[in-house]
């Protein structure tokens, strides 16, 4: 999947929620999300254009379409409350209105890198953009189209093309890269765990650190109980402090020391108590092996290596662009409320086309 990482990859996941608001939370900077390139503030737009990039531009329709698509995605998973989870100072609808800005002229530019790759669309591709459009624009509401002000059919069949042919760049760049992932590397294994936790809160909801000696004797006497046989979940429910009580773990993530004795127990194994800068652990090994997550775990490390291999060469190309921003429509961009949702999503009806 092209792209990797961002929103449109990560709708069908069940951790869907939690990656949205991850994204949205992360205060995208637009340099850095349009890989290096100069934003270059000027004049002499043609109507509605809102960027130019090396012969490809960009209209204001095509980012009422992203803005509006990705907008509705993020209040579907949280609702409308969404806007103020940033905190003071916080912005989260501009931080999603420079994501869009960021996404698109990362499309466009993927189309001009396209060409130097000889990757272009068969006539099946484009007939595939063509029905995609047409299904995506005949859905769209009189107040959804209004919205989108200047949106045609053949606007969004021709939004379809670019989307695909920077799916067929990605895939092309990333072709050759090795993505053969061993079990060991992958191996993810599902622990139980009690966490006796440094920082707690107290009545008036302040901070207070626990000593780290007292948090060790504390956990001596858990591992006590444990060797004389009472149940390590029943613990677990009496004392963890540490959120949730059953963790999959892989490599790369935790401490060291933490996964050197974690990947080393033995199913229903109990480790002794692994005292860090944070708090004191106890684990129980309850699978040293989950096919299902291994091979989903697999999967993450191959579409990380492919991305590695292409933000490469996509940054070197992509590296002294300039991006000439119509900065005075861009600031007047801003999205209204639209009574009559059509109920379909632009990025849906792509995957469905397209994979």
């Amino acid at each position: 999947m092209f792209f990797y990482g961002i929103i449109v990859g990560m709708r069908k996941k069940a951790t869907v929620k939690r990656v949205l608001l991850a994204v949205l939370l992360c205060l995208v900077m637009l340099l850095s999300a349009c890989g290096g390139k100069q934003i270059v503030l000027t004049t002499g737009f043609g109507e509605d254009e809102v960027f130019r990039v090396e012969g490809q531009r960009c209209v204001k329709a095509e980012v009422m379409v992203y803005l509006y698509n990705l907008h509705e995605q993020y209040e579907s998973a949280y609702g409308s409350g969404i806007w103020n989870a940033g905190g003071e100072g916080v912005d989260l609808k501009q931080n999603l209105k420079q994501t869009v800005l960021a996404r698109i002229a990362k499309v466009k530019l993927m189309n001009i890198l396209a060409e130097r790759y000889q990757v272009s669309l068969s006539s099946a591709d484009i007939t595939k953009a063509q029905q995609a459009a047409q299904m995506y624009y005949s859905s769209l509401s009189a107040g959804e189209l209004e919205l989108m002000g200047g949106l045609t059919q053949e606007l969004t069949q021709k939004m379809y093309e670019e989307y695909a042919v920077a799916g067929m760049l990605y895939d092309k760049l990333t072709e050759d890269v090795n993505t053969e992932i061993s079990d060991d590397e992958a191996r993810v294994v599902r622990l139980h765990r009690i966490a006796l936790m440094r920082q707690q809160t107290a009545e008036d909801g302040s901070a207070v650190y626990m000593d780290i000696d007292e948090l060790k004797s504390k956990a001596d006497e858990i591992a006590e109980k444990l060797e004389a046989g009472e149940d390590f979940d029943t613990l677990a429910y009496a004392y963890n402090e540490g959120g949730q009580i059953s963790v999959d773990m892989v490599k790369g993530v935790e401490a060291p020391e933490v996964e050197s004795v974690c990947f080393a127990l033995a199913e229903g194994e109990i480790s002794s108590p692994l005292a860090m800068s944070d708090g004191v652990y106890i684990y129980k090994c309850i699978s040293t092996y989950d096919r299902q997550q291994t091979e989903e775990r697999k999967r993450t490390l191959a579409e990380e290596r492919k991305k590695a291999a292409f933000d490469a060469l996509y940054n070197e190309f992509a590296a002294g662009m300039e991006i000439y921003l119509n900065e005075d429509l861009w600031n007047a961009i801003e999205l209204t409320d639209v009574a009559d949702h059509g109920g379909t999503d632009f990025f849906e009806i792509y995957e469905r086309f397209f994979f």
